[in-house]
Order: C-alpha cells, then structure tokens, then sequence
C-alpha cells in the first residue's frame, strides 16, 4: 500500500508472492497454473540451515488441467524450496487426488475429502476447525535425527472446550500415526466447562529418514 506515507519507519520482514496464470490448449483443454513464493526480507533459520534475504522459504507450484465443464482431468504439484527437505515435498504426489472434483459448488468440501488428511500443520489447523477449536499459533521445531526416523516437534496453541480437546487429540491419533503427543497443558476450569480452555499440545511428527539433513 503506497498510497499514503507511513510513521515510524518500518522494516520489511516476509514477501509472500502468488501468480496465477490460465491457459488454453490446443487440444481444447486449460490449463491453471499457480505459483507461490514465501521469503523474508532478513535471514531465516530453518531446521539446520539459514536462510538469506530473498532466498525462498517455500517455493511450490500447482497445475490443473481442466475441461470445458470445469472438471479436471489432471493436477500436478512441485515444491523447489521447502522448509524440511525430506519431508514437506511428500504431500505433492496427494494432489494427483483432485483429478474429477469439478470447479464450481462443492469444490470446496471435495478439495477438504480429498486433501484434509495430508500431514502438516496447514491441515493440522484445518482438523482443528472441525472440532470448534481456535488455533492461535502452530510452531514447528527443528527436526531432529534418530536411528529410522527424523522427529519433527510441532507445538499447537488454542483454546477451546474440554471435550473439543480430547476430541482433537483423538483424531489425530486416528488419522496420523506418524504423530505422538509428547505433552499437554491445560488451563481452566473443569467445573465450568462453558468457559473452555486455553491449551498447549506438544506433538512429535515421526517423518521421513534424512528430513534432518536439509538443504544448507
């Protein structure tokens, strides 16, 4: 926004970049091609390494293909730059799963059928909203490297009910057993439930061999 000046003086921390671009083929296909691009404006720890100014955090890009009735008939996603190498660029081979939703009413809950259960924190928050919870923070920790696995710590901030919580922590024990629970702090008061509760769940990620060895 440069349309007025701003006071104090700020400093630019994170660019985030999304490019969208349709096609039409010669085989009376289309083609939608996104991109997206996260990096910061000062260097970045990440796992094992730094990253510099401009140097991208994410870097991932989608395509659908799709008929005249907007069905798609093919998708395709790369990841260049990621976080975790060896684990975040696993989730890719998923969207291969949104070949046949069509683009118009009910994409949405199709796209959540589909690729809800994709492990990371993006759909750890969407699980959350299933179950009434509010998330207010989700930090992933530095992966550390064990004899078979790469264990990746995650900490979840929220509040919610007593019950939404338990319920929460039942599902991702359903649906993820690459994902343990280490610890769990709740605060409030059992015999008001309706004033719910502020949490902190301590997960561990059990992901990929070699995650740890990121790219430096």
């Amino acid at each position: 926004m440069s349309s007025s000046e701003t006071t104090p003086h700020r400093e630019a921390l994170h660019r985030r970049r999304i490019d969208i671009v349709g096609y039409k083929r010669e085989d009376g296909l289309f083609d939608i091609e996104g991109h997206l691009v996260d990096a910061k404006d000062v260097p970045f720890a990440v796992g094992r390494s730094v990253r510099e100014p401009g140097e991208p955090v994410h870097d991932m890009w989608l395509r659908l293909t799709v008929d005249r009735a907007f069905r798609i008939v093919a998708a395709e996603a790369r990841t260049s730059a990621m976080p975790y190498r060896g684990t975040c660029e696993r989730i890719t081979p998923d969207y291969a799963k949104l070949v046949g939703l069509v683009i118009g009413p009910g994409y949405l809950r199709g796209l959540k059928e589909r690729l809800g259960g994709v492990a990371g924190c993006t759909h750890l928050t969407q699980l959350a909203g299933g179950h009434s919870l509010r998330i207010d923070e989700i930090k992933p920790g530095t992966p550390t490297a064990a004899r078979r696995f790469v264990i990746v710590p995650i900490v979840v901030l929220g509040s919610g009910s007593f019950s939404d919580c338990a319920a929460y922590l039942r599902t991702i024990h359903e649906r993820y057993p690459d994902v343990g629970l280490t610890a769990l702090n709740l605060r409030g008061e059992p015999d008001k439930p309706e004033r719910g509760a502020r949490f902190t769940f301590d997960l561990a990620w059990y992901a990929a061999p070699g995650a740890a060895q990121s790219k430096k």
